[in-house]
């Protein structure tokens, strides 16, 4: 009970504050998924601590490396995708990644192949899927915030019908050697919550994505929403943590509500471009 009463109040917020960013403007938006950004990505730096190869206290300077690093890549990417900088600055991304190469020269690591793997697999899983929200929200030239909103909704109502339905119904383990609450009852839950959430989102969003784009991403999340999140589990279970955080009381760290999300994007990006909207 004291978890659910930590939850509402916190889940409630933290909606109130996407909305909120999503619609008041453009730069609102660009700078509420920056934020998103350089929280998950310190998380994810002090989880990377804990690697067995990798287990050193992480100087404060060598996080906000990183995370400036991955500021600077998703500023580039979200900027030029919605006309806020050149396009062509976005070649700027690649000697920016080169230089975390050029940062292990002068940090002394027994293992610089490790931290460079680590970090680089910090950039693409967390910072490039978030840039890529910017590019979907204005995909064919006009922004759409309400494109995101029902990407998240999907995920997000995903996650509840699953935790319902594997509450209520659940037997049979979905992949016990990573979660082992997760069941296919739930999966299936979940998967019946987020095709309702996307047919009304084509009932309701029309002009945003055509109704058989929502039902398509309404597919993908269903499949890819649940994927992500046993990443991430398989991710902290093999560091013997059980949350990436607690800067959301009773829900954990920004990963831990981010990660269907994030992984979700690129294939709902993938989509939309190769079939159109």
């Amino acid at each position: 009970m004291s978890s659910l009463r930590q939850r509402v109040p916190t889940g409630i917020a933290f909606i109130i504050v996407m909305i909120a960013g999503l619609f008041f403007s453009t730069n609102s938006m660009v700078l509420l998924f920056l934020l998103v950004n350089l929280l998950a990505i310190y998380e994810y730096q002090t989880l990377i601590e804990l690697y067995p190869v990798n287990r050193h206290h992480t100087p404060i300077a060598e996080r906000l490396l990183l995370c400036l690093v991955s500021g600077f890549i998703y500023i580039l990417v979200a900027g030029a995708a919605l006309g806020m900088i050149p396009s062509n600055m976005m070649a700027a991304t690649i000697p920016i990644v080169f230089g975390l190469f050029i940062k292990e020269l002068f940090a002394g690591a027994s293992s610089p192949f490790v931290r460079l793997s680590l970090n680089l697999t910090g950039v693409f899983y967390i910072t490039l899927p978030l840039a890529l929200v910017s590019v979907i929200a204005n995909f064919d030239g006009v922004f759409y915030p309400e494109r995101i909103l029902g990407i998240m909704g999907m995920v997000w109502l995903n996650d509840t019908g699953a935790y319902f339905a594997g509450r209520t119904f659940g037997k049979t383990p979905l992949f016990k050697r990573v979660s082992p609450n997760k069941t296919w009852e739930g999966s299936i839950g979940g998967a019946i919550t987020v095709m309702i959430t996307a047919v009304l989102a084509g009932m309701i969003f029309p002009y945003a994505f055509s109704p058989s784009t929502w039902l398509g991403i309404g597919i993908i999340t269903a499949i890819f929403g649940g994927i992500g999140d046993l990443i991430e589990s398989l991710l902290k279970r093999s560091l013997g943590v059980k949350d990436s955080g607690n800067l959301l009381p009773g829900h954990g760290g920004i990963l831990d509500r981010f990660d269907a999300f994030i992984f979700t994007i690129p294939f709902i990006f993938a989509f939309i471009s190769l079939f159109g909207i």
